[in-house]
């Protein structure tokens, strides 16, 4: 019976070991790649996720009503007269 707990505390020990391992690994991977995101959008840009945070993606787009080009988006522009049809 004693080896058998023996072999059971090892094995709790073992699994802890492994999930704190694991748990630490993901914490300083985590904080890397966020440093490594802010060191590369540069001093004055916000880094963060709460514009992200308190609303769906879809529900920030701007809609614009349809342009008379045909075009969409935020680059749209009007073809010059000779290129338009009609």
């Amino acid at each position: 019976m004693a080896v058998l707990s023996t072999i059971l505390v090892i094995l709790v020990a073992w699994c802890a070991a492994s999930v704190i391992t694991a748990a630490l690994y993901t914490a300083l991977r985590r904080h890397h790649v966020r440093r490594q995101r802010a060191a590369a959008a540069g001093p004055h840009t916000r880094t963060g996720r709460a514009g992200r945070l308190h609303r769906p993606h879809r529900l920030h787009r701007h809609h614009r009503p349809a342009h008379p080009s045909g075009r969409s988006g935020w680059g749209r522009r009007v073809p010059p007269p000779d290129l338009q049809a009609g």
